[in-house]
């Protein structure tokens, strides 16, 4: 097997690059051989997407000459088995050497909080619909799964946790290891959970896959393995994409440890940027970042870099020219350090933007309802439009 790192700064086209891996190696495997792996349902589905869309064929043929069209056409139903998370690709061999492979989901936690109100201290009335929903918003949930994505059980991991983390929790270390207890009872008791002899999460998915004597990686088929987000993977991930690439003959890993986000669930940033100091295919151009702010990004980050011995290219973005190429002169772009969208000495400035210019205008956030960017453009009296995960811009 032979590793290819492929490394690339926020913005400089991982995600086109691991697209056109696949159009090159649809010519002479399989689509069955070829395995990619994503960290959400979201990216994965954005890159089955890139791979269909008639306009990145055309691109890809003109620029190698090579017709792929009914290749492509040919590989379209095995994509959402090919082209997906990790644990579903898990999920679904498990399926096909066991014979079936159950869930958990909202019902069965439905279920559960009956029989154990310990569950259902922290939440309330509210509904959680699936295995996705309790991980983001269960207290328990969430330690559970964070703590086996780190490859560790529920005292260990408890242990490794600051008074504020450990708060952030709800519940106290007994009630933790009591709650785990029934929980995993409840999955491997088909008396119990009224549904099956072993219901899965997303952690037993992956466990199983790597831990089964009874799955081999010679008989997976993966010939060419596409890790993308390769940073973030888990202490159990990276185990089973281990297994995944021991018989494949291109293992290629995509991503940057400076966009490293999941540290706390398992990823380790660490080993990625020294496993990533010299990469086999180093990403250069941006397609984001204009030069102010490429520049003002290069010098939080430099101090890292200079740790690990090494530097990125990391070109800022260029106008493109009719075929999409960054050949134009570079993007120049301003920064404006804002801290809130209330009182800020930048913010007459913004508003004036808002208001006299034809400029669009993105807010982004992590988490809850942007209720503070709400307020400030409901105020204004300017149109907007809310765009959740699932909505794309093109």
């Amino acid at each position: 097997m032979k590793k290819i790192r492929i490394a690339g700064p926020p913005g400089a086209g991982k995600t086109r690059f691991v697209v056109n891996l696949y159009y090159d190696n649809i010519q002479t495997h399989s689509p069955t051989e070829i395995i990619m792996t994503s960290h959400t349902g979201t990216a994965a589905d954005e890159i089955r997407d890139r791979i269909k869309d008639k306009n990145n064929i055309l691109e890809y043929e003109n620029k190698t000459g090579k017709d792929i069209k009914a290749l492509i056409k040919e590989s379209t139903e095995t994509l959402k088995e090919t082209v997906s998370t990790i644990h579903k690709y898990c999920c679904s061999v498990i399926k096909k050497i066991k014979g079936q492979s159950v869930v958990f989901n909202g019902d069965d936690y439905e279920i559960l909080k009956q029989q154990f109100p310990l569950f259902n201290t922290h939440t309330g009335s509210k509904k959680f619909h699936s295995l996705d929903m309790l991980i983001a918003g269960h207290p328990f949930f969430r330690f559970h799964s964070t703590a086996r994505d780190n490859g560790l059980d529920t005292v260990q991991y408890y242990r490794t946790l600051s008074f504020e983390e450990r708060r952030d929790y709800k519940y106290k270390i007994e009630e933790l290891q009591y709650l785990e207890k029934v929980y995993n009872n409840f999955k491997n008791n088909e008396k119990v959970n009224l549904r099956a002899p072993k219901i899965l999460d997303f952690q037993d998915m992956i466990q199983i896959f790597t831990d089964s004597d009874e799955i081999n990686a010679e008989d997976l088929g993966i010939k060419i393995l596409i890790v993308d987000e390769a940073q973030d993977s888990s202490v159990l991930q990276r185990a089973a994409e281990k297994k995944m690439a021991a018989a494949a003959d291109l293992f290629y890993k995509a991503g940057d440890p400076d966009q490293a986000l999941f540290e706390f669930a398992g990823a380790d940033p660490d080993a990625f940027h020294k496993e990533f100091a010299h990469p086999e295919e180093e990403l250069e151009q941006g397609f984001r970042c204009p030069r102010v702010i490429n520049e003002y990004c290069k010098k939080i980050i430099k101090p890292v870099w200079d740790y690990y011995g090494y530097e990125r290219v990391w070109a800022p973005r260029r106008e493109l020219d009719k075929e999409g190429n960054p050949t134009g002169p570079i993007v120049e772009g301003e920064i404006f350090e804002m801290m809130s969208l209330e009182q800020d000495p930048n913010l007459a400035e913004l508003t004036r933007r808002i208001k006299e210019t034809n400029e669009s205008f993105v807010f982004t956030c992590r988490g809850n309802e942007p209720r503070e960017t709400i307020k400030y453009l409901m105020k204004l009296g300017v149109p907007f439009n809310l765009v959740d995960k699932d909505d794309r811009f093109r």
